[in-house]
């Protein structure tokens, strides 16, 4: 698979921004890990990790449950 272009992969960046709502629905509901978040959103998991920090939400962490 080829590599994204600087285009592209600001544009999956700005997509997860707007899409807050349910990707923290994901995370704190549905009990979706950051990685796996990050995958399906195609973005690293440390830029999605300190997005979610910067939105002031406790990140859930592998012990807590659903």
């Amino acid at each position: 698979m080829p590599r994204r272009t600087p285009k592209e992969a600001e544009a999956a960046r700005d997509y997860v921004i707007k899409s807050k709502k349910a990707i923290l629905y994901r995370h704190l509901r549905q009990g979706d890990s950051v990685s796996k978040l990050a995958k399906d959103y195609q973005v690293s998991r440390y830029f999605l990790a300190g997005l979610i920090d910067s939105w002031g939400v406790q990140r859930r962490r592998k012990h807590q449950n659903s």
